[in-house]
């Protein structure tokens, strides 16, 4: 009986673990050799682990703007950088230094740096992202 016990826990425990292979690899989705800064106004934010993502919309593109989906670090890595919801709200202006996605048919970016002008806000994903260069602010439909 207690093996079938123990059998059923290492089971159960294999069954329940998330696999490496079923969270993405960044470099897959993300061109990281790449960088450029996206300009705009928070459209929406969802805090959530493992990642969060913010809608920001970037004037420009048309008459309502290209909404970039910009991935964030999760919930609980961005209350240790000091981000609590509430933050960052829609209708802020900030800007996002990232690495830009593989496929140029989707506006997406990998946040590396997040400022908010209008208070100083800064928003480093590690200590190293402030000494990488970043592309042209003015980033608009023309990719």
């Amino acid at each position: 009986m207690r093996v079938r016990t123990l059998l059923l826990a290492i089971g159960a425990a294999v069954a329940s673990a998330q696999p490496g292979g079923a969270h993405h690899v960044i470099s897959e989705v993300y061109d990281i050799g790449r960088t450029l800064t996206v300009e705009g106004e928070v459209d929406r934010i969802g805090y959530r682990d493992p990642h969060s993502f913010l809608h920001l919309r970037v004037a420009g593109a048309g008459s309502g703007g290209r909404i970039w989906s910009v991935e964030l670090e999760g919930a609980a890595k961005l209350h240790q950088l000091g981000v609590e919801r509430g933050t960052l709200k829609p209708g802020d202006r900030i800007s996002v230094c990232g690495n830009p996605g593989r496929d140029a048919g989707q506006y997406r970016l990998l946040m590396l740096v997040l400022t908010r002008p209008s208070d100083g806000l800064a928003v480093r994903r590690t200590p190293m992202d402030d000494q990488r260069e970043c592309g042209s602010a003015a980033v608009t439909d023309a990719r």
